[in-house]
């Protein structure tokens, strides 16, 4: 991207000549008046609005507060680039970043991880749970930049794709990722809301895609800053969501006709009453400009979402402000436990009587190219020796095998689920990936072996859908699918580094699907406002059932339900898989959910094909 950075600079400064030249700038000349704002919605004493429907707090659960090491993702890859940030933190629901200088001047982050060519997608991978770009149009964010120099540098970027990190930057593959326009930036905090239909792509890149032109898209990437060497980043929040369409609306005296008013809003948290500006379609050379709103307008509809709880909205016309109070009332957010990846039987538990939880070496029934091993507190520590230096791709092939009962039933058995945790810096090109490998009665090489699992700095948690059609290696698969027949034997390797490693390895638990035989009883849990707030008593569910987790037009099983399960009669309901869906309404929102998982209706085994293959929901 140099050369790009090189060709704004000089459309950036002709254009800023162009503008201020006396044939394009003719400012008009107007009296000045001391104009006033007297906001009448949202109301002194507070307005009641439903969250705008985020994203992130929908789809993974888990909204971009910076309370999580997931909210901000970066490549840590040492041995191919230097990181972005020479130092990063998350403290009190806010992440700060230090630009590395040794990456140059434009450092970033992604929002959400793509995820990598011939590497399954686990954890927060974005082609498990894609993005919808006909939905979510808005991407609202709450950021410091130390400092902005407006002459030299022209703001923030986005980018995105609906492949995987590869297609970023990558001329070859243009239509797979998008660029945006830049958008203005300033020092200190400040909410900055994008349009992103509106806000186009970068002139000079080779990205061809559209934010709306894309049907999934399973990265975003934020540059905050385009010249952020020697500067601190911070993000507070960020959201992504439909427009909110909160209407504002107020009375002005003593103004022109030319007035703005310049908004702010204060969540209680980092940096106070913020101001916020909003970005959609009027772009000059490559540089989003700020939307006015004029103060003889009298309303404005509020497009940026906001999170949940009091929101003081503070209007400013020619330094005099008036505040309004939006109480913004949580998306109720339900998790079904039951269908879930871990409601089904456990292979351990129900063979052996003992989960795979690492409280005694038992758990373990070798160990290969392991030089120590040892139970940590309650959890398996292993080391292997070197078998390359630096930056070699010489992998180390250690590897911990699990006790055995009897052969897994592969057609029974599909969700593996395990937790991993390599001492060091994180570096997925260095061998951070861990991999599984199946073995049949007969032992190697009648073996089966997954493609990358990636690691990243601290514990990780990989949910492994074994019935998926890219589970195998693409360069060396082995010789068998998982389901392929009984498996004998169960190993995972927890990486692969070249230089001496520790590595830590717990929780391993093997699911099968859960089943439904005359009745199954659907669990749930359920956050937000219906959870915890008097309104609790007022959110109803609807349940019901599909069988392609899409629309939630399927078969109603039940309205009106309250609490946290339901019993299904399935005696009639004919033998196949089927994901339940939820409509919750607590009398302000209303949300939608579909179980992660299938649950599998039973009347005559004999008629359920084992090996059906239904994928996991991608909402």
């Amino acid at each position: 991207m140099k050369i790009a950075d090189r060709v704004f600079q000089l459309v950036f400064i002709v254009g800023l000549a162009y503008l201020f030249s006396g044939s394009a700038f003719i400012p008009t000349v107007e009296a000045k008046s001391q104009g006033t704002i007297t906001l009448t919605s949202p109301a002194p004493n507070g307005t009641e609005v439903g969250e705008t429907g985020d994203y992130r707090s929908l789809i993974w659960k888990d909204a971009w507060d910076m309370n999580n090491v997931g909210d901000v993702v970066q490549l840590d890859s040492p041995c191919v680039q230097a990181n972005q940030y020479s130092s990063s933190n998350f403290s009190g629901g806010v992440w700060t970043g230090t630009p590395n200088p040794a990456y140059g001047e434009d450092h970033w982050v992604f929002l959400l991880s793509p995820g990598y060519r011939g590497a399954l997608a686990t954890d927060l991978d974005g082609r498990l749970q894609p993005i919808d770009p006909k939905v979510y149009t808005q991407l609202t964010i709450k950021m410091f930049i130390s400092s902005v120099d407006p002459v030299s540098d022209p703001g923030a970027r986005l980018m995105w794709t609906r492949t995987d990190v590869k297609a970023f930057g990558n001329a070859q593959e243009p239509n797979d990722w998008g660029e945006s326009n830049y958008f203005r930036t300033y020092s200190g905090w400040h909410i900055y809301s994008i349009d992103l239909t509106q806000i186009g792509l970068l002139s000079f890149s080779p990205a061809k895609l559209n934010w709306t032109a894309a049907d999934i898209i399973t990265g975003l990437r934020l540059d905050p800053d385009q010249k952020s060497g020697g500067k601190s980043i911070k993000i507070d929040w960020v959201r992504l969501s439909a427009k909110s369409n909160y209407p504002v609306t107020w009375t002005a005296s003593g103004v022109g006709g030319s007035t703005e008013v310049q908004f702010a809003v204060n969540s209680g948290d980092a940096g106070g009453a913020t101001p916020i500006h909003f970005y959609a379609g009027n772009v000059q050379f490559n540089v989003a400009q700020e939307e006015k709103v004029l103060a003889n307008a009298q309303s404005f509809v509020f497009p940026a979402s906001l999170p949940p709880g009091d929101q003081e909205l503070r209007a400013t016309v020619d330094g005099n402000p008036d505040t309004g109070l939006w109480t913004v009332n949580a998306d109720p957010i339900l998790t079904f436990t039951n269908p879930s990846i871990a409601s089904g039987e456990e292979y351990a538990q129900s063979t052996l009587n003992d989960p795979w939880d690492f409280n005694v070496m038992g758990d373990v029934a070798s160990t290969q190219n392991v030089i120590s091993s040892s139970i940590d507190n309650e959890t398996f520590k292993g080391s292997h020796a070197a078998t390359g230096v630096g930056c070699s791709q010489d992998w180390s092939d250690s590897g911990v095998l699990l006790r055995m009962g009897a052969p897994i039933d592969s057609s029974k058995y599909r969700f593996l689920t395990f937790k991993t945790r390599l001492e060091g810096t994180a570096d997925i090109s260095f061998g951070w990936m861990s991999r599984i490998i199946w073995y049949d009665g007969t032992g190697f090489p009648n073996v089966g072996t997954s493609n990358d699992i990636i690691n990243r700095d601290g514990w990780n948690t990989h949910i492994i859908d074994l019935w998926r059609s890219d589970l195998r290696d693409d360069e060396d698969p082995g010789v068998r699918g998982w389901q392929e027949g009984a498996v004998h034997q169960l190993r995972i390797d927890v990486d692969e580094v070249p230089a001496e490693q520790t590595f830590y390895l717990d929780d391993v638990q093997l699911h099968a699907e859960p089943v439904g035989a005359g009745v199954f009883t659907a669990t749930w849990s359920l956050s937000g406002d219906a959870r915890s707030s008097a309104e609790a008593d007022a959110a109803t569910i609807t349940l019901g059932y599909d069988t392609d987790a899409q629309g939630y037009n399927g078969t109603v099983i039940a309205t009106g339900i309250t609490g946290n399960q339901y019993v299904w009669d399935t005696s009639n309901i004919a033998s196949g898989r089927y994901y339940l869906y939820a409509i919750v309404n607590d009398g302000v929102n209303e949300t939608r959910f579909y179980s992660d998982v299938p649950v599998r209706i039973v009347l005559d085994p004999s008629t359920l094909t084992n090996k059906t293959y239904i994928p996991l929901v991608k909402r």
